[in-house]
């Protein structure tokens, strides 16, 4: 049952059973809950806020972090935010995936002051919270929160669980706070005037960190950064190597005793222990200063060649897909002068073995353009996300599949528009304009309404596009194909002039898929795209493509935002030989024009002059005066 003060929660928990309360701890009270259909387990999580204004900051956080795919962090599931009525309590709440592991704080608990633990498990719990670290730390999801409560372990598996951290992000960053002034709230003489903005007092009127026994010295001092990270995982590893040497129930003391002493348990290992593990008590050494500044970083932690071994014991991506490149394409090959039906089989059969489903979708690949009769969009593209996702490591398969994707998409468009064609037997250049545009908005909308292009669009899908090209930046092919796929979904093909109507119908047509695109952020790709100074064809691929998504504002505010008008006019400035990144990056402009020039009419002798803001760097490539027909 839930508590008193949580019944608000009941309506959103209508297809869940709550089992039991898990218990309340510093990131909130936790309740296990079984789904009424299928009654598997989860865990929600509810977290009270200070206030409106902190909710939404945590729900915002929560959202970026459930983009988070890791596979030894359960991915949230839902986000809520509900109010108590009764005391008006803002919550955000999240529900995730049930661990039926033992915590670390359970094992610590159960074998402290009675036996040690196989070191075994200790590298192994090293590697893998290191992997989790950082895999967050590249997605971008802040400062990360994790101690004994919320690292799940066994023989059976690893999980980091609620590693979000919120309090701790929140409060290590500190609380200045400024305050108006009593004088310019009473004086109605001053409403005009600014606020007269009174800075925090000093450090003892600030409000400590709460709940960070396991997290660095410095976190009390309101200073957090990776280097925090390391200590807390040299000092879980620390306590675990001397378990069975402490007293029951005194592991904070333990942990107090280090920030105190970082060596203070050294002397309790023999020296066969200390001769054996010599590389990882070496590491400790370096992890565990309590002066940050002489602390071992993050970078130089991942760049030492003992914790590079170790992470590839450790890593899942690599183990899992050591396990996944057992079977050859030799053992089972894949059916060249069968049926497509027996093919089609093949890659649904195979679709765990790497080598096996490479042959295949490479294979579909290759003969899709070929050979126009091939039509696999209904019954083999929605299949590809997931074999994409799984086989991420594989440049083959993620190509493969982009360009099998794009062509289906493209393909399935132009059947629409022969479907919806008034005139299907007359020339395309003898139709009217508004006919075209017509027969061209219908065509998309029969399309878009398919539960093809449903399943495609999902935004899990185009995320999951988006991440992987992040994951291979450096491959100019994957970059090309990606945003080709990104193309295809807001591209329509009919010849006719461009006007503002074909313009403002073209928005309000895709208008869906350019929220989505907004949504997951492909704008930022594309910016970085642009800073890879270093690879001119990044750079020709990014800005070619970046034009076509900014014709639709939100994202075109977005671009302004990441100062892109810069970027562009510093790249055409450095490459004004080069033809495609001078008119592509023309365009660019022109996209972004009412979002960031000065733009004012001057009325002179009868004709409009249109003024461009000289802070925009844009007087090299346009006139300081257009006149405006």
């Amino acid at each position: 049952m839930l508590d008193q003060d949580h019944n608000h929660m009941k309506g959103i928990l209508d297809q869940y059973e709550v089992v039991e309360c898990l218990g309340k701890g510093c990131q909130g009270t936790s309740y296990k809950l079984r789904r009424r259909d299928n009654l598997e387990y989860f865990v929600l999580k509810m977290i009270e806020c200070r206030s409106l204004d902190h909710g939404y900051l945590l729900f915002e956080e929560f959202i970026h972090i459930q983009k988070f795919i890791h596979p030894y962090v359960p991915r949230i599931l839902e986000i809520h935010m509900s109010m108590n009525p009764k005391n008006s309590a803002i919550y955000v709440s999240v529900i995730r995936s049930y661990i039926d592991l033992p915590s670390l704080d359970f094992i610590i608990k159960d074998n402290i002051e009675k036996s040690r633990l196989e070191w075994s498990l200790i590298y192994r719990m090293f590697g893998s919270v290191l992997t989790v670290i950082t895999s967050l730390k590249k997605a971008n999801c802040g400062s990360i929160y994790f101690h004994p409560g919320n690292i799940f372990l066994s023989d059976k598996g690893f999980f980091m669980t609620d590693i979000w951290g919120p309090n701790l992000m929140n409060y290590a960053r500190g609380v200045d706070i400024y305050v108006q002034s009593f004088e310019y709230i009473m004086n109605p003489d001053l409403s005009g005037e600014l606020a007269i903005e009174c800075h925090a007092d000093e450090l003892p009127r600030r409000r400590l960190p709460r709940y960070i026994e396991w997290c660095a010295p410095e976190t009390s001092r309101f200073e957090f950064t990776d280097k925090s990270d390391v200590w807390t995982l040299g000092c879980v590893i620390t306590i675990l190597i001397y378990i069975k040497c402490l007293f029951k129930n005194k592991e904070i003391l333990a942990v107090d005793q280090l920030k105190a002493k970082e060596n203070v348990f050294h002397h309790l290992s023999s020296a066969e222990e200390l001769e054996t593990h010599k590389e990882l008590f070496k590491l400790l050494s370096q992890m565990m200063k309590n002066n940050p500044s002489e602390r071992i970083s993050l970078n130089d932690l991942l760049d030492d060649l003992y914790v590079q071994v170790l992470m590839k014991h450790t890593n899942p991506e690599f183990i899992m897909r050591a396990k996944r490149c057992i079977v050859t394409a030799a053992e089972k090959p894949f059916p060249v002068n069968d049926t497509m039906e027996a093919k089609i089989k093949y890659l649904h059969d195979n679709w765990q073995h790497e080598n096996c489903i490479e042959k295949a979708v490479v294979w579909f690949a290759e003969n899709i353009l070929n050979d126009k009769h091939i039509n696999l969009t209904h019954r083999l593209s929605p299949h590809l996300f997931d074999l994409m996702y799984l086989h991420q490591a594989n440049l083959s398969i993620i190509t493969s599949s982009l360009r099998i994707l794009a062509y289906s998409i493209e393909y399935e468009q132009l059947q629409s528009m022969s479907t919806c064609s008034r005139y299907p037997y007359e020339d395309v250049s003898n139709q009217s304009s508004s006919l075209l545009l017509l027969s061209s908005s219908s065509s998309y909308r029969l399309f878009k309404e398919s539960n093809y292009f449903k399943n495609i669009c999902k935004i899990n899908n185009l995320y999951l596009v988006l991440v992987i090209m992040k994951k291979h930046l450096q491959y100019v092919n994957v970059q090309r194909l990606g945003l080709e796929f990104f193309k295809s979904l807001i591209n329509i093909n009919y010849s006719t002039s461009i006007n503002l109507d074909v313009i403002k119908d073209y928005l309000q047509t895709y208008n869906t898929i350019f929220k989505k695109l907004h949504t997951i952020n492909l704008c930022h790709h594309l910016i970085e795209l642009l800073n890879c100074t270093t690879n001119k064809e990044m750079i020709k691929i990014g800005i070619s493509y970046l034009w076509k998504f900014c014709i639709y504002e939100p994202i075109a505010l977005q671009a302004a935002d990441k100062n892109t008008l810069s970027i562009t006019t510093q790249l055409m400035e450095s490459n004004q030989f080069d033809c495609e990144i001078f008119t592509n990056g023309s365009m660019v402009i022109v996209s972004l024009l009412r979002i960031r020039v000065n733009i004012y009419y001057v009325r002179n002798r009868g004709t409009h002059q249109l003024h461009i803001s000289s802070d925009l760097g844009l007087s090299k490539f346009l006139p300081t005066n257009i006149s405006l027909n």
